[in-house]
């Protein structure tokens, strides 16, 4: 019998929130039905790359797909990808990311792709941009809603914001939650240990992990913690690295927390880590439904979170954790010091998101109403 061939296509190659769900997808495809290849953006790192080769996923590299625009570079892109789509003849494309799709979408349709699908991983409009860029990004994200066949949001917050564009083709868009299996965390004392952090007995660990960058809104977590730092038992611990890592590294020193914050750097399967935090907190700006979320809930772990994207639909506010303003360091610090004063809620809401987790974001059920697209 022959083989349905599945394209998928990723523009950055490190291994955040849209390559880990690029991963889960083409992992659990049967073999015997499905001849799966993933083309893979190389600037930012090949984590996902040495993934996919380990367990016999084909990938093919596209050196010059990037996340910036730059007219010269998408252009080698596009015709980089027409090659790629043309010579594969895919029976369905599956494109991730805003310049993959764009860009995917339209050599789809030219090559006459049966089933292109987009997922949203984020609407990029949703950051930090002028008015004009915006209206450009709106439009651009509309004509790639109309040239796929399918785009999957990955939370009906972000549904209602491609519904809302005007002419958006709305049976085309369907949302579809990111799911997990629970991660495999170190001992505290190893997590610690292999982090570097320094034994400090009745410390409260706040921890955070992801890409140092813009969008994840770290200065106002750092700028948050100020506070709380100069008197009570505390540590803040980020885990990533990114393009951001040298801007917080000076406001680190110019706040003098460099004793009690500490940024440790990108780790392999960081989720490993997260015994080593009492708090979980993320302060982004701009998000889909994160994995890191959803790893940080299903380790039984209070969160606090910035109140974007999908996050709401995870987390109820004040029963399974807090959910804050995003840009607003005055409400981190005050939802710190709320769970820090109230030992009892840090255990229910632990408790009570861990089981949301196991309950209704499983990785089994995302990839079942995930594959049914492709039939």
């Amino acid at each position: 019998m022959k083989k349905t061939k599945i394209l998928y296509v990723i523009t950055k190659g490190n291994f955040g929130g849209a390559q880990r769900y690029v991963f889960d997808l083409a992992t659990g495809l049967p073999k015997e039905q499905y001849d799966v290849v993933v083309a893979i953006g190389t600037k930012d790192g090949d984590e996902l790359k040495n993934r996919l080769e380990v367990v016999g996923i084909r990938t093919i590299p596209l050196s010059t797909l990037g996340r910036d625009v730059s007219v010269r570079k998408d252009t080698k892109s596009f015709w980089t990808l027409w090659q790629i789509i043309k010579s594969e003849r895919p029976d369905i494309l599956h494109l991730n990311s805003p310049k993959a799709a764009g860009l995917g979408t339209l050599i789809g349709r030219l090559l006459r792709i049966q089933n292109i699908i987009v997922t949203a991983h984020g609407w990029t409009w949703n950051e930090d941009r002028t008015f004009i860029q915006k209206i450009l990004i709106k439009c651009v994200s509309l004509v790639t809603l109309m040239l796929a066949h399918t785009t999957i949001t990955i939370s009906q917050r972000e549904c209602g914001q491609a519904l809302a564009i005007p002419f958006a083709p709305k049976k085309k868009i369907v949302t579809i939650s990111n799911g997990i299996t629970p991660p495999q965390t170190l001992s505290r004392k190893d997590a610690e240990e292999q982090l570097g952090l320094p034994f400090v007995p009745m410390t409260v660990t706040i921890g955070a992990i992801g890409e140092l960058h813009k969008n994840k809104g770290f200065e106002y977590l750092i700028s948050g913690y100020y506070d709380l730092a100069q008197d009570r038992s505390t540590r803040l611990v980020i885990i990533g690295d990114g393009e951001e890592r040298e801007t917080l590294a000076t406001l680190i020193k110019t706040l003098e927390l460099s004793e009690k914050v500490f940024l440790v750097g990108a780790r392999k399967e960081a989720s490993q880590f997260l015994s080593a935090f009492d708090i979980y907190t993320l302060s982004s700006v701009k998000e889909g439904l994160p994995y890191v979320l959803l790893e940080a809930g299903s380790a039984g772990l209070p969160i606090i979170s910035t109140d974007v994207g999908g996050i709401r639909e995870l987390i109820s506010d004040m029963e399974d954790g807090i959910l804050i303003k995003p840009r607003n360091a005055t409400e981190i610090t005050s939802a710190i010091t709320y769970l820090l004063e109230h030992s009892d809620k840090q255990k229910i809401f632990g408790k009570n998101i861990q089981q949301k987790i196991v309950r209704d974001f499983s990785v089994a059920t995302m990839r079942e109403k995930t594959y049914s697209l492709y039939k």
